[in-house]
């Protein structure tokens, strides 16, 4: 991570939250100067079921004028396949767009692979619901209660996920940046 920052020039603020995890997403604006140069630090969290388990993850992106750069937690997939395979297509929007459309395309991704979990979710609560109607079992109750937990997570992770994106797009002047080009 140093050797990027130092590369690229990355604001030693924005470098601190990508290290201590977790933030709560947000877009912070650094300009230009000294040693870093302008960039807009994005901080999302991406949800992602693997083996029947809810992962939490942070991810972390820097915009710069012709460069992008994430941060993940983990090294084991994510919800960027689809974005890598038009990226390798000749003529796809995402490479004749700026930079600014690439991290809009990453961030959603990272949303609408929400849906099919929270479709999951409502699946399974409609399995429970009809289990409980027919006999009142303490094992239904914890799996209720499990179900729960995971679902305040994603309400967690989700909810900031949309003030971001709506505080992006209300906020055209944080989507531009306005020092030299990076």
């Amino acid at each position: 991570v140093q050797a990027f920052a130092k590369k690229y020039g990355l604001h030693p603020l924005a470098i601190e939250d990508l290290l201590h995890r977790p933030q709560r997403p947000k877009a912070d604006s650094y300009p230009g100067g000294g040693d870093s140069q302008a960039r807009i630090f994005v901080v999302a969290r991406m949800l992602r079921r693997v083996e029947g388990r809810l992962i939490d993850e942070q991810v972390s992106i820097f915009l710069g004028h012709s460069t992008v750069l994430t941060f993940q937690e983990y090294d084991d997939g994510d919800v960027w396949d689809p974005i890598r395979q038009r990226l390798r297509t000749a003529g796809s929007r995402l490479r004749l767009n700026d930079a600014s459309f690439l991290v809009y395309a990453l961030l959603d991704s990272i949303v609408d692979h929400c849906f099919p979990i929270l479709e999951g979710y409502g699946d399974a609560l409609e399995d429970m619901e009809q289990r409980i109607m027919a006999s009142a079992d303490s094992k239904v109750f914890g799996e209720i209660h499990a179900l729960k937990r995971e679902m305040l997570l994603v309400r967690r992770a989700v909810w900031p996920m949309r003030e971001l994106v709506n505080s992006m797009s209300r906020d055209r002047k944080s989507t531009r940046l306005n020092s030299s080009h990076t």
